[in-house]
């Protein structure tokens, strides 16, 4: 491992570690959405001052599964969890991550709620972290299931299939 891999590899760490945990406070504060809490002015629009109408609290908790597999999958891509042995989507869903969060900054800056604008600078912090996560990743010489390529089956780790 040479140094530029190391640190690239460092960043993607790092990115993975601080995006994930800005999606986990986002998690949290949809669960609250979902369970009842009187915190409509900081979401969908802000068109609702107390508790949400059921169908938005729906929403939240939909949400809440969506930004937990996103915290995942960057956590995978950045290589500080291991990849699950379907990893094939962990590359292109971590670009997805990344265009939906900067979509979602858009959104919020047209919020006609000033509350919901003011979480604007996270969301394009997340943005930007997906973006460095997607961009570097982890180990390039480590494949999606978490093997090195090998050039013959008598090196491979790996059983026949």
């Amino acid at each position: 491992m040479t140094i530029g891999t190391a640190r690239r590899d460092g960043v993607a760490r790092t990115s993975a570690v601080a995006a994930a945990a800005m999606l986990a406070a986002l998690a949290v504060l949809q669960a609250a959405h979902a369970l009842g809490a009187p915190l409509g002015a900081l979401a969908w629009g802000g068109r609702h001052e107390g508790e949400l109408p059921a169908g938005l609290r729906v929403g939240s908790a939909a949400a809440v599964v969506v930004l937990a597999l996103a915290a995942l999958a960057l956590l995978a891509r950045g290589g500080v969890i291991r990849r699950p042995m379907a990893g094939w989507w962990i590359a292109p869903g971590a670009w997805a991550i990344a265009g939906h969060l900067s979509l979602n900054t858009l959104a919020n800056l047209a919020s006609s709620s000033p509350n919901e604008r003011m979480v604007v600078g996270s969301t394009a912090v997340m943005a930007a972290l997906s973006v460095v996560v997607a961009r570097s990743g982890a180990d390039p010489r480590m494949e999606d299931d978490g093997f090195e390529p090998t050039t013959s089956c008598l090196q491979s780790r790996r059983s026949p299939s």
